[in-house]
């Protein structure tokens, strides 16, 4: 299994749409997650404790006041 990071912004519907448009040209994963920016790709849970990426995750946010943020989860993504 992964973790990744995913900023999921708001979008209106048109501009969400040209997005979808773009990233089915580029992204096999575009029908996984709706638009979003990533800020940490998938790094393996073995290579990593949830706690360590999770301390690093707030940590990091906190530097970034443009994303009022409240994390939903820090959850593994992916096969085992």
């Amino acid at each position: 299994m992964y973790y990744v990071l995913l900023y999921h912004p708001k979008f209106d519907r048109k501009t969400e749409e040209n997005i979808k448009a773009f990233r089915r040209k580029y992204d096999p994963f575009v029908d996984s997650w709706k638009p979003h920016i990533p800020f940490i790709f998938p790094v393996a849970c073995s290579e990593i404790e949830e706690a360590k990426i999770t301390e690093h995750i707030e940590t990091v946010l906190k530097q970034l006041p443009m994303l009022k943020h409240e994390p939903d989860a820090v959850e593994p993504f992916g096969r085992k």
